[in-house]
């Protein structure tokens, strides 16, 4: 039954996350717990190549004054996402927990990653 709920919760988190196609693909396509943290697990990865790369655009075009300002966000909010997520380790004591954490690691990834476009497009944007 928690698997049946899981499953449904990941279809609907889908809807409405930004991930990649390739990600809602896999997911689409996994018939094991193994395939579903595998496909996490890459979508997680991407995400963080993503954020690396945001993080790296908008302190080079954000004032100077305020780099540590972007430098002292992206610090707390990987401390964050590690903090959040890992506490669904040993929640219920089923194998259920690494499947919630790893979706936990990707939603959060994703929206970070959005909050970072958010500030590039205020900070970045071209005046003409």
């Amino acid at each position: 039954m928690r698997r049946i709920l899981f499953l449904l919760a990941l279809i609907a988190a889908s809807l409405f996350a930004k991930t990649s196609k390739e990600y809602d693909v896999c997911m689409k396509n996994a018939t094991s717990t193994i395939d579903f943290l595998q496909c996490m697990d890459r979508e997680n990865e991407r995400l963080e190549q993503l954020i690396r790369k945001r993080a790296q655009k908008l302190k080079a075009c954000i004032p100077q004054k305020r780099r540590g300002e972007v430098e002292n966000m992206d610090s707390a909010w990987w401390e964050y996402k590690e903090a959040k997520c890992n506490l669904y380790i040993g929640s219920s004591g089923g194998t259920g927990d690494t499947e919630d954490a790893m979706d936990c690691l990707v939603n959060e990834a994703s929206d970070y990653a959005d909050t970072l476009q958010d500030f590039i497009d205020i900070y970045c944007s071209e005046e003409e």
